[in-house]
């Protein structure tokens, strides 16, 4: 007997009844937000959130991965039973109608639209991963309908547990409402005796299937005397409680009634159904298929730029370069597509990390979101990489959580800080170690909907989180809210937390996805794989798990502050309190191409790739070439460089503060103190320094300013080799304004690159300022002169 049975597969997910009814719940809870707000009013599509604090406030803006998730929840909806089959078709319709009406480029919608005018917000601009998440999940919705359509009569029963999950909500809402009236004990009685016998009418119908179709009439009707009485119940109450109770058997109703259309169903009402969900078939599957994707890969480097400004006709210099990435998606449907070549799937980074032994894949920042969205729909083979890692750092996301005595659960998320609108502001977050971004453990914001996610992987951990989670306080009406922060900069006194009052209509979406594909074995995923165009691609998945851990790790931030610390440091800042006197000190900053060097004395020189900028050569005696900010004082005609090099004044105090980012140079000269910071610019060519003043006097001073650099813009070595030799090469135009100087370097040989450089000056004050330029070695020293 046992050899006769059928082996169950390694990745079977192991899940027990009560799990399934608690995500189940969570689910429903979140499908809540889109029944709530996706109306006629945004145009059937989904607000980007809902924030409850101070004031209920919509964003009426949505993007492509809000609509992409949206859809998948509505498709997760009617495999719970929690819509009809009529109303997903009649949902997925209505949306796509919406979109197909709304402008695009070469088939991309962009980032952002507004939903009450769907006109797109500017800048223009194409994200490749919302647009790689909305192809991903239409593809995904296509195959659903086409499974639908296939055999209607057989998918028009849909799942009674749906009912039931509506039903345990409303007891919970029911043991909430405060027992303090007499009056009311006798309907809340009744209300839990009808919500009793919902359950028993609903156990009845699954023992006894061949019965449902005549059934489900009394469920409608025992529905509706759950709303009365939770009506009557509100009536009298006028809480917020009894108002979700009331919301809740509406809710109840809603759904016993979509479950009637569906027994009720006639022939021509199903044919009429087929025709449709063929024809969205289509419509969705086009739509997916019609996004051109070749045009968002940097060709020398063969990898996804984040994005395109639509209106500069220009791609970000920024790309997606890690496996680990929320953007794998759009790399597997491009390719897939054959947009992009094979080979860009193997130029995407794989660093590792070592957790409990094994090799995880680390990603930017660390966050469950780049690591468990795309499994949503994408399979990760049993052994491989990719499945290997996710359950890996979901390990190491609970470890973290443990050591810091909170939940587990970290991901980009809303935290507790505020603009001037008093908006949430959001930003991603993510664990020391499993991330390359800096800083990741100078905040502690948990997530809850990065839990629900890692429900894919881990079911019983998950639930267990979720119920931590609640006791905090961190469930709402619309489902958990977006974050729960326990930063202790921005939690009140006296607590060591605050939950953050608003959803997101991308992470309602993921979690109802993620629920969907942990119950029901990955329904999701096949779906999306059943296309043809994408079976053909799966081979990228399989990729094995190293067997080894390479030595030589990435370095990463590891160092964590102790809940008692208040103030927030970069491990890596360093202060040159003295730079004349202190060891040599040297920062170097570069974003791949552009690099800058600067000692703390404020020499130092720039670099194009192979060609210097600026030029610089290492002198122990005289520090004295460079990118210079000279300050002179007009009333007094006294004048110094405001860094330590090359023109000091008289009692001054300097000190240099070098980080990851940029070189901060601080000098005060009796009651004026300056400070120079120095940046390199990260999606161009270049750098930017800029200077602000400090009159701590009681006299006005009128300072004038003057920025100084040799340039070379050719070979270093060619330029040591013989300087005033190089110099005649080198042309320079001043703007008519005096705002900006270009330089250009007349090319000797053919082959030579053309190199154009620009020098300007902002003033972002708003004032208007006198600029002079000068370009005339002799005329801006003298003859025989020096810098100094």
């Amino acid at each position: 007997f046992w050899i006769s049975r059928s082996a169950e597969t390694e990745d079977r997910l192991r899940i027990s009844a009560a799990d399934i009814h608690a995500l189940r719940t969570v689910a429903r809870r979140t499908w809540h937000y889109f029944e709530t707000f996706v109306t006629a009013e945004h145009h059937n599509l989904p607000p980007d959130n809902f924030q409850e604090s101070p004031a209920p406030v919509v964003a009426p803006r949505t993007s492509p991965t809000n609509i992409g998730v949206y859809l998948l929840s509505v498709i997760s909806a009617r495999d719970f039973g929690w819509i009809s089959l009529s109303d997903a078709t009649t949902r997925i319709d209505a949306t796509m109608s919406t979109i197909e009406s709304m402008p695009r480029e070469r088939g991309h919608l962009f980032n952002w639209y507004d939903t009450t005018t769907l006109k797109p917000l500017y800048p223009l601009y194409i994200s490749a991963v919302d647009s790689g998440n909305l192809a991903g999940h239409l593809v995904a919705v296509a195959a659903a309908c086409a499974e639908w359509a296939e055999a209607p009569a057989v998918h028009l029963q849909g799942d009674f547990e749906g009912i039931l999950d509506t039903v345990t909500i409303l007891d919970e809402s029911l043991a909430e409402l405060p027992d303090d009236r007499r009056q009311l004990r006798p309907l809340r009685q009744r209300l839990a005796d009808r919500l009793d016998g919902m359950r028993r009418a609903v156990e009845s119908i699954k023992a006894q299937p061949e019965m449902a179709s005549i059934r489900t009439i009394n469920l409608a009707v025992l529905a509706g005397e759950i709303r009365k009485l939770a009506i009557a119940i509100h009536t009298e109450a006028a809480s917020t409680q009894s108002d979700t109770i009331a919301d809740w058997a509406a809710r109840l109703e809603a759904t016993c009634e979509a479950h009637v259309h569906d027994a009720h169903s006639d022939d021509n009402a199903v044919e009429a159904l087929r025709a449709k969900l063929l024809s969205l078939r289509e419509r969705t599957r086009r739509f997916a298929f019609e996004m051109d994707f070749s045009f968002l890969m940097r060709k020398e480097r063969k990898l996804l730029s984040i994005g395109y400004r639509v209106e500069e006709h220009q791609l970000d210099e920024s790309c997606y370069d890690l496996l680990a990435s929320e953007a794998r998606l759009t790399s597997l449907f491009a390719i897939a597509k054959g947009d992009l070549p094979t080979e860009h799937w193997f130029h995407l980074g794989r660093p590792i990390v070592e957790i409990g032994f094994k090799g995880a894949l680390m990603s930017w920042s660390g966050s469950m979101f780049e690591y468990l969205m795309p499994p949503l729909v994408m399979k990760e083979a049993q052994g491989s990489i990719l499945n290997q890692t996710s359950k890996l750092i979901i390990k190491r996301q609970i470890q973290y959580g443990r050591s810091k005595n909170v939940p587990w659960g970290i991901s980009e998320a809303a935290y507790n800080a505020r603009d001037r609108e008093l908006t949430y502001q959001y930003t991603n977050f993510g664990v020391p170690g499993l991330g390359l971004k800096r800083g990741l453990g100078q905040n502690t914001v948990i997530a809850p909907y990065a839990t629900v996610l890692a429900a894919q992987f881990t079911p019983r951990e998950s639930v267990q989180n979720l119920a931590r989670l609640r006791q905090l306080g961190a469930l709402g009406r619309h489902g958990f809210y977006d974050a729960v922060d326990f930063t202790p900069q921005r939690v009140p006194e006296g607590t060591d937390h605050v939950v953050v009052l608003n959803y997101m209509a991308h992470h309602s979406g993921m979690s109802i996805a993620a629920v969907a594909d942990a119950i029901f074995e990955g329904r999701l995923r096949d779906r999306f794989h059943s296309d043809p165009v994408i079976e053909s691609a799966e081979l990228l998945l399989q990729e094995r798990a190293p067997r080894d851990i390479p030595t030589a790790t990435v370095r990463t931030e590891a160092d964590e502050r102790s809940k008692g610390e208040t103030e927030v440091e970069s491990p890596d800042t360093r202060i040159v309190l003295n730079p004349l006197k202190a060891l040599r000190s040297t920062s170097v900053m570069s974003n791949g191409r552009y690099s800058v060097m600067v000692t703390a004395t404020g020499s130092g020189y720039s670099r194009w790739g192979e060609l210097a900028v600026t030029r610089w050569q290492p002198d122990p005696t005289e520090d004295r070439l460079g990118s210079y900010i000279f300050l002179r004082d007009a009333g007094t005609g006294d004048w110094w460089s405001a860094t330590a090099e090359p023109k000091r004044a008289t009692d001054e105090e300097v000190q240099t503060l070098f980080s990851d980012d940029k070189a901060s140079f601080i000098k005060s000269v009796g009651s004026l103190r300056s400070e120079v910071e120095c940046i390199v610019i990260s999606e161009g060519n270049g750098e930017g320094r800029r200077v602000t003043l400090y009159n701590d006097g009681p006299v006005d001073r009128h300072i004038e300013v003057t920025s100084f650099a040799e340039l070379v813009l050719g070979s270093d070595a060619s330029d040591n080799a013989h300087p005033a030799f190089s110099k005649m090469f080198v042309e320079t135009e001043i703007a008519a304004n005096n705002g900006a100087i270009f330089a250009t370097r007349r090319k000797r040989e053919t082959d030579e690159p053309d190199v154009t450089m620009v020098h300007f000056v902002t003033d972002p004050s708003g004032s208007t300022r006198d600029a002079e330029a000068e370009t005339d070695r002799r005329a801006f020293f003298g003859r025989g002169r020096t810098i100094t």
